[in-house]
């Protein structure tokens, strides 16, 4: 894999951090450790020192596990976003979920180490109660949606469900793309023993679906340079300037004459380019301002969407 498409490293613990790049670099970067050394100079600088801090202890742990099962193979895949996603899911579970066919002992957490607030058994119960009513409800709505939709025959049991959202959430936060996502779908069918219709379920209405509503900044903006037009120009310039100064989800007041500086646009094209963005649902106009010299309300947006920074 190319430098710049290999991952941000995400783990700040040394020992974390020493595992992750050992897989990125077996996995990813096919063992070029040149590419590794450009991408993460930091880390590759002090990858000695990090291996010598590895003590003894740290094998009878999650960490060691993980460092033992990346050298035996366990985690590889012929989709190298798969087997990253099975390296991270096993790091994040600190050892209880591992790959397919992993047979070995697992490490349990060690549970006298978390500290849980003790509630009354009137409030567990409640909570319990109120917990179960939602996931019931969310579980209906879903499933009479995919039944009206897609027919009985298409539909995909629970946990398979969760199970597909769960890999597609892991899978993204490695960089993957939709490609590969198609594969991994196809694969996770052949393991849960879906039918052809069940397969197509879990491939276009789930899995692609679910990665298309989590990474709708990166489709917005292909769309936008796709067809590089001076107002697309403009809205993506605009957008970016946005996402430097406010955070998605924050009101903010935006009048004519500022949104059009940003924008670097003339004053007689601003409106069409921020009715576009609210079009794209990039921006909600929550409130509306006053026009006029000697108005000083502003239009008051959101920001819908944000771009990776």
């Amino acid at each position: 894999m190319p430098k710049n498409q290999l991952p941000e490293l995400r783990y700040s613990d040394p020992k974390l951090r020493f595992i992750e790049y050992q897989a990125i670099l077996r996995i990813l970067a096919n063992g070029n450790k040149n590419v590794m050394a450009q991408q993460y100079p930091a880390v590759h600088s002090k990858i000695s020192e990090f291996e010598k801090n590895f003590e003894k202890s740290d094998l009878d742990t999650f960490k060691g596990q993980a460092l033992d099962m990346l050298n035996r193979g366990v985690f590889d895949n012929k989709l190298a976003g798969q087997a990253m996603m099975n390296v991270y899911r096993f790091m994040e579970s600190e050892g209880r979920v591992v790959p397919d066919g992993y047979d070995d002992e697992v490490i349990e957490q060690d549970q006298s180490s978390v500290n849980i607030p003790l509630l009354t058994k009137a409030q567990r119960n409640i909570n319990a109660e109120i917990k179960k009513v939602k996931r019931d409800q969310r579980s209906i709505s879903r499933e009479n949606h995919q039944r009206k939709r897609l027919g009985n025959e298409a539909l995909v049991p629970k946990n398979v469900y969760e199970e597909a959202r769960s890999i597609v959430f892991e899978y993204l936060k490695i960089g993957g793309n939709r490609e590969e996502l198609t594969q991994i779908a196809q694969e996770l069918a052949v393991q849960r023993g879906l039918t052809e219709l069940q397969t197509n379920t879990l491939s276009q209405h789930i899995m692609l679906a679910y990665f298309d509503k989590l990474n709708i900044h990166n489709r917005l903006e292909f769309e936008l340079l796709a067809n590089p037009s001076q107002e697309n120009k403009s809205i993506f310039y605009l957008w970016h300037q946005l996402c430097r100064k406010y955070e998605k989800g924050i009101e903010f007041p935006l009048s004519f004459d500022q949104g059009a500086k940003m924008a670097s646009c003339s004053k007689s094209t601003y409106p069409n380019y921020i009715e576009k963005m609210c079009n794209l649902k990039i921006l909600k106009k929550v409130a509306k301002g006053k026009r006029g010299a000697n108005s000083k309300m502003a239009d008051v947006y959101r920001l819908l969407v944000t771009v990776k920074r």
